[in-house]
């Protein structure tokens, strides 16, 4: 192969790199550019988080938990058969 065809081959490979590396500034100037600082943004973020995971596990714990409580109740009631 030439010179010139693996220069060509490299040159996406270039391009992304240099894009990753700019990204961080990127991100860092456009989100002040939005009127908001960067700790602003992470603070937001956290929240959004945050309000994902009480919202998307909640339900699941819930459902544990009510699982947990028939089991104990059906026990219970088991429990009082025997006695009588």
């Amino acid at each position: 192969m030439n010179k010139a065809h693996e220069a060509a081959k490299a040159a996406p490979l270039m391009a992304a790199s240099e894009a990753a590396r700019a990204a961080p500034p990127v991100a860092v100037s456009a989100a002040s550019l939005a009127g908001y600082s960067l700790a602003d943004w992470v603070s937001a973020l956290t929240l959004l988080y945050v309000a994902l995971q009480v919202g998307l596990l909640m339900p699941r714990y819930w459902r544990l938990f009510l699982n947990w409580r028939r089991e104990r109740v059906a026990l219970k009631g088991e429990s009082e058969c025997r006695r009588t």
